[in-house]
């Protein structure tokens, strides 16, 4: 729950003199906007308090409500639903994310909430990657209602392309979870089996009971062997259908074996049976390729974030109306509004205002750039002061983000030096461990024949070289997933090869090595009347207008006072009034300058 001087529902400070309050269960909680007060009277009134009492600490200021609405309705139209969801007679199918859900909590209520709006069909929300697949009945609600309650709801809906869900690698990692999931669960149960097998070597068991636990075990670990495991048999056979055997053949080996001497022995009363072995291995095996999917999956994942820098709408300015079109729909010289706080749809050219524009995925300096009329914008960039036009030049593939993004699947799918050779090396091992394994079975079998098997089968369990073949992929791929982290774009896969036996980095004289994060170090002040404290609350309230860079640094907890006529002058500062006064932040000559005010 909110502390008293902290929002209820957003757990945001509440303005000093903000006398807004809400009542629940019958004790008054104070609210820091007209916002936060609608959506926790609509929680209320909906019968839904248990978000209140279901939901973790909430960060400060997630779920307050955008204060604007109106905005979604543009995606009510045939354009947009074409663009953002899949239609299926009078069905459609959308899948939306949706910032600011932090628990389980959010999902019950955005479950329960869109549950009751007529026309919704089903609401399957997952918390973990914040997302939600909304079926409904367009020809009653459109999606832009569906996204204006989520806005209501206080989160930031944003709705996904239907090509933004149907990644290859997402159908990947679901087959190899179901896979784990059936080993794992083969393993645990075929273990279970096996103690009674192995207290019954030691202390005796009754035949049947024996035959009985034997079946039971096979029946489990049958599914292990042919589900599970497929995928090893089948990558065997691809190597030795192209004479290139790799580390799946001597592990195909070892499990078909293993598990056909077993079945052998529970129909013919054998001395031994190795269902648990062959479950146990086949789950550390997916296990680890697991693991190694992820690794790769992550890589991939940073560079899908490129793509998702653009924005999913734009307007487009046609005879001087206004209109929002998908960004998919933008051409070469159209005209496009972009207002302060959004991200460039496309790469273009400003015809109209100057701003401040963020460029750092682009260049890597964390300080904007000023770009006035004339001036190319890159799309994936962001407009951080003022409203501008701009002419597209260039959309699609053809933008400078789009160049990115392929420099980067270029380094992707660059195969290291130091990955071909563990390929070779891993794939002679496998040759070399085939001839000592039938030169250990031969032996065997001339010196004791009944051991003969399990001696062979150990070695080629034992000498699998599974750690040379994944660890390397899993390595490069991590690698090239933290470089992205810290925004660094590998566009040769052998450059984190030769970055190990780097000594020394040189950087040239214009480049900024900086955190990108900007953060107020020491503050001085020149009046005997004002406190440290006092100036920094009075900051942190006027820049709470400004999306600038710079404005979170003067970001804090402590209760701000309230800000009318705020304004935001383009590289200059920000202005606003509070308790009477005018007060202004900015640039010295800004500050000093009364003409640059209308008072």
């Amino acid at each position: 729950m909110a502390v008293p001087d902290t929002c209820f529902h957003c757990a945001l400070p509440n303005p000093r003199g903000c006398d807004l309050t809400v009542e629940i269960e019958g004790q008054r909680q104070n609210v820091c906007c007209p916002g936060c007060k609608a959506v926790a009277e609509l929680i209320r009134d909906s019968g839904m308090l248990s978000y209140y009492a279901m939901r973790d600490a909430p960060q400060p200021g997630v779920g307050k409500p955008a204060p604007e609405e109106a905005e979604w309705l543009v995606f009510n139209g045939r354009e947009m639903l074409t663009a953002f969801a899949d239609i299926n007679n009078d069905i459609a199918v959308a899948t939306i994310y949706a910032g600011g859900m932090y628990c389980s909590a959010c999902s019950w209520l955005i479950e329960t909430s869109l549950g009751k709006i007529k026309g919704v069909l089903s609401v399957d929300v997952n918390p973990v990657t914040h997302r939600l697949r909304v079926r409904w009945r367009f020809e009653e609600i459109g999606l832009g209602d569906i996204l204006a309650a989520l806005s209501r709801l206080g989160y930031r809906p944003q709705p996904l392309a239907a090509g933004d869900t149907t990644r290859p690698e997402i159908a990947e990692q679901r087959a190899a979870l179901k896979r784990l999931l059936v080993a794992s669960l083969g393993m645990m149960q075929v273990m279970m089996f096996a103690v009674g097998l192995y207290a019954g070597d030691f202390q005796g068991i009754d035949a049947d009971m024996q035959r009985f636990l034997r079946l039971v075990s096979f029946f489990v670990a049958t599914p292990v062997v042919f589900y599970a495991a497929r995928p090893f048999f089948a990558s065997a056979w691809r190597g030795v259908s192209a004479r290139r055997p790799g580390m799946d053949l001597p592990v195909s080996i070892a499990i078909g074996s293993a598990y056909a001497a077993s079945v052998y022995a529970t129909f013919t009363n054998g001395p031994a049976v190795w269902f648990d072995s062959v479950a146990m291995f086949v789950f550390f095996l997916t296990l680890g390729r697991f693991l190694e999917m992820r690794a790769r999956h992550r890589s991939i994942d940073r560079s899908v974030a490129l793509s998702q820098l653009l924005p999913n709408t734009a307007t487009l300015i046609v005879n001087g109306a206004k209109k929002t079109v998908p960004v998919a729909q933008l051409t070469k010289d159209d005209r496009v509004l972009i207002r302060a706080g959004d991200s460039i749809p496309a790469d273009g050219v400003i015809v109209s205002g100057a701003s401040a524009i963020d460029e750092a995925l682009l260049t890597g300096e964390a300080e904007p750039r000023r770009r006035i009329v004339g001036d190319l914008l890159a799309a994936g960039s962001v407009n951080l002061d003022a409203m501008i036009e701009m002419r597209v030049t260039g959309t699609g593939g053809d933008t400078a983000l789009s160049a990115i993004n392929r420099l980067s699947e270029r380094a992707r799918f660059t195969r290291p030096a130091f990955v071909n050779i563990a390929d070779r090396i891993a794939s002679y091992i496998v040759v070399a461990l085939l001839l000592i394994a039938a030169a250990v079975a031969l032996y065997w079998y001339f010196v004791d024949p009944e051991r003969a098997f399990v001696i062979t089968l150990s070695v080629l369990v034992v000498t699998c070289p599974c750690a040379l073949a994944l660890a390397t992929p899993a390595a490069f791929a991590t690698a090239g997933s933290r470089l992205s982290e810290l925004r660094l774009l590998v566009t040769n896969g052998n450059a984190i090869e030769v970055l190990s036996r780097a000594t020394h980095i040189v950087f040239d004289k214009t480049g900024t090595l900086t955190s990108g994060t900007a953060e107020i170090r020491s503050l001085a002040v020149l009046r005997d009347d004002f406190d440290e404290q006092q100036c920094r609350v009075i900051a942190a309230a006027l820049e709470q207008a400004s999306t600038h860079p710079i404005a979170r640094a003067f970001r804090t907890e402590l209760a701000l006072p309230v800000v009318t006529d705020g304004q935001v002058h383009v590289a200059q500062g920000v202005s606003g009034t509070i308790d009477g006064s005018r007060w202004r932040i900015g640039s010295a000559s800004f500050v000093l300058d009364d003409s640059t005010l209308e008072e």
